[in-house]
């Protein structure tokens, strides 16, 4: 008997090819064996992107350190855990663009609107009839907040929109700033690409998870994706750099301080753009 998929000779009780491994079906295809062979290769616990799911989320390092070293064939590919994660809240975001929009905006209050409108506009909070009419107090400030509520959806959609290609462009920004936070000793910049992207597939997931929790139970649970998010990027560099959790927060604080200073330097140099743009297009004009 030879093997179906590379010719190889087979012995006549094999059940798997010593040529290429795949295995040596003898059976024909009937309705449970589809049933059967589905549940098992896209829902099944023994799939690939469900194993290293539950592997991850106890032992991130180990899945990691798998694909690092070269053992690649017992969990799903860094990119393709991802793309699954980002394909799934992006498909969750867009089929509830409008819930995902309000519940944005139900987690802002009226008093950090006030706080924002009275700042804006210098206003004692404790005696904005000093400066306005309590009449004229209240329509301002009804307009400011409608704006801001307005301003706020847009992003929403905008956030929905594009999440997908946003977390596949700032995925190279947040690698080199870990990169820079933990250094090249251990890991060099394409491992540490392998490390956050299995980081950000599994965040994408809990993302989801809150999501839905948001909707059934209070919109104030779905800001604990962001925290889970953060647990796993310190627990996961725990495991891999085997160090405490006192350095790891350490490591988060440095994190966030160049992520701080990457922002301001993003933010003058588009606002060095903007002006040159505003600069050449007043000298086309004249």
């Amino acid at each position: 008997m030879d093997c179906k998929n590379c010719n190889s000779t087979l012995i006549e009780n094999a059940d798997f090819c010593y040529g290429c491994g795949a295995k040596v079906i003898r059976e024909r295809i009937t309705t449970k064996k589809l049933r059967k062979d589905f549940f098992n290769d896209v829902v099944g616990w023994d799939n690939k992107y469900f194993k290293t799911l539950r592997i991850f989320f106890m032992h991130p390092d180990v899945v990691v350190k798998n694909y690092i070293d070269g053992t690649r064939k017992k969990f799903i590919a860094p990119f393709t855990f991802l793309a699954i994660g980002v394909g799934l809240i992006t498909f969750l975001f867009n089929s509830f663009s409008e819930e995902y929009a309000d519940l944005s905006s139900a987690m802002i209050n009226d008093s950090f609107y006030e706080t924002m409108f009275n700042s804006i506009e210098r206003i004692d909070k404790e005696k904005p009839e000093s400066y306005f009419t309590s009449e004229e107090y209240n329509q301002k400030y009804i307009e400011f907040k409608n704006n801001q509520v307005e301003t706020n959806k847009k992003y929403s959609e905008f956030t929905v929109k594009y999440f997908n290609i946003m977390v596949l462009l700032t995925m190279p920004l947040y690698t080199y700033m870990a990169f820079l936070t933990f250094g090249r000793k251990r890991f060099n910049y394409a491992e540490h690409l392998v490390i956050n992207s299995y980081i950000q597939g599994f965040s994408t997931l809990s993302t989801l998870l809150f999501f839905g929790l948001s909707f059934l139970v209070n919109p104030s649970l779905y800001p604990i994706s962001i925290l889970v998010t953060i647990f796993y990027y310190m627990f996961t560099y725990k495991k891999m750099y085997e160090i405490s959790w006192l350095r790891s927060f350490l490591m988060l604080l440095k994190f966030l301080g160049i992520l701080l200073i990457t922002v301001i330097i993003l933010m003058i140099v588009v606002f060095i753009i903007s002006v040159i743009v505003v600069v050449a297009i007043k000298i086309l004009n004249t």
